[in-house]
């Protein structure tokens, strides 16, 4: 397990991780969450509003065991399943939390450190404190060893209310040593990537105003 700062990422023009440049098509999508409203980005298979509604959606709201209120609404391709798909866009908002965002980022990237040891990240923090920037780099799952995955998460908070914008890629297990060689090697490749990223750095969340 470690923070990846190497080739394969050092390979992407500056900024990448905080990019708001990409191919994206003429469409936001605008979501109230509790007391905040997000804005963010089609899922990156999304290419124009013809597209739009090219999803399998799967939505709730209820309370956690700690008794926070969270809501969650999941993407997919049209055709993939819930129970087997290979590309997952998703908001989570959850409230009230007390906790930093440096706290909960760290315990998302933990969740996989658990599951995988050569997990690998990079983390960016554009707005310190109220939003962060992070990519997952699952090599292999335990239970399905041929399986890896990468994932993009933007993170954010206002005031009491977490709110995550994530991408998670199912992909042929890689290695740790891959994301530092040759791009022919690296487990996807430069524009997916870079597409994906600039679509989940597009999130951007605000106070609601009051009814």
């Amino acid at each position: 397990m470690r923070l990846i700062s190497l080739a394969f990422l050092l390979a992407f023009p500056p900024g990448i991780l905080s990019a708001q440049d990409s191919d994206q098509p003429d469409l936001v999508y605008a979501t109230r969450l509790f007391d905040t409203v997000l804005t963010y980005a089609p899922p990156p298979w999304v290419t124009t509003r013809e597209e739009a509604g090219n999803v399998e959606t799967f939505r709730n709201q209820a309370k956690t065991e700690n008794g926070t209120d969270f809501f969650i609404m999941e993407f997919i391709p049209k055709g993939e399943s819930f129970d087997d798909w290979h590309q997952l866009y998703a908001i989570y908002a959850e409230t009230p939390l007390e906790g930093s965002l440096e706290g909960y980022r760290n315990g998302q990237i933990q969740i996989y450190l658990n599951a995988c040891t050569d997990t690998t990240w990079q983390i960016s923090d554009p707005m310190p404190g109220t939003a962060t920037l992070f990519i997952i780099y699952r090599p292999s799952y335990t239970e399905r060893p041929e399986q890896g995955e990468v994932a993009i998460f933007s993170m954010m908070r206002a005031g009491k209310t977490l709110v995550k914008n994530y991408y998670h890629m199912r992909l042929p297990a890689f290695s740790v040593e891959a994301l530092t060689g040759p791009e022919e090697n690296w487990p996807v490749d430069r524009a997916t990537l870079g597409n994906a990223i600039s679509r989940i750095a597009a999130a951007r969340l605000s106070t609601a105003e009051q009814e």
